[in-house]
This record gives C-alpha cells, structure tokens and sequence, in this order.
C-alpha cells in the first residue's frame, strides 16, 4: 500500500458513499481514498471489492454497516472478510486497545500514526469531482 500522507497529498478530496448510487459516482472521480457508509454484513465484502477494482482505498464506517458495531470483533470480521484498508468509528472501543505493531504492518502503523499526528481537512465532495 503506498503511503497514506502521498495519497492525501496528490488527491486531498475524499469521497463519503452512503448509497449505490453514491458508489458509481465516486468510483468515477479522482479520488483515491472512499469512506464506505453503508452496507450490511452480507454486502460489505462485495462493495469493499468493486471500490479495490477500480484501485481505490477502502474505509469502511464500522457504525454505518448494519450488523456490525464498534467491538473488536466486528474488526476482526473486516479484517478477515474484507480487503478493507481501514476502518472509521466515532466510538473510540476498538481503537482504545489497538496496538499498531501487532496488527498491522510497518507501513500501516506509520499511516497511522501520521492520520493521529496531523489534523486533516476531509472535503467530501461528490458530484463536483469528476473526471
């Protein structure tokens, strides 16, 4: 995965989806980085999927994906059944106890750390940016 701090710097719009027809739009834009906010336990994977196809980063929003929550387990699940790059949540509970070095991989953790470090500006923009 290239650095995250690279992808911002090129393309700092992110694209919000919280509906198929929002999904279609953004994969039609510039935008490297997709916040997924939709979605349910049987979908996630395949949306996760087609977002990766058009060589995309995938965040998927744990509290949006319906019969999902902010609990470890539910990252686990992602992180099994999915190739989801990362994960959102307002509920602080599955980040409280995670230990970059564990989970991810050097690469990842120094995102991590950069997301953490640095205040970011999200300009969520979709119909605007097309290509």
């Amino acid at each position: 995965m290239q650095d995250l701090g690279a992808i911002l710097a090129e393309n700092p719009i992110i694209a919000a989806v919280k509906d198929d027809k929002g999904l279609e739009r953004a994969l039609l834009t510039d935008c490297r980085i997709i916040f997924l906010l939709y979605g349910n336990v049987c979908s996630v994977s395949g949306l996760v999927e087609r977002i990766k196809s058009d060589h995309k980063l995938v965040m998927v929003h744990i509290d949006l994906i319906d019969g999902l929550s902010s609990k470890d387990v539910a990252v686990a699940f992602l992180r099994q059944n999915t190739q989801a790059d990362g994960v959102i949540s307002t509920k602080p509970a599955p980040l409280r106890d995670l230990d970059p070095s564990e989970v991810l991989g050097k690469e990842q953790a120094q995102n991590l750390e950069l997301i953490m470090e640095v205040p970011l500006q999200v300009t969520v923009e979709i119909g605007r940016a097309r290509r």
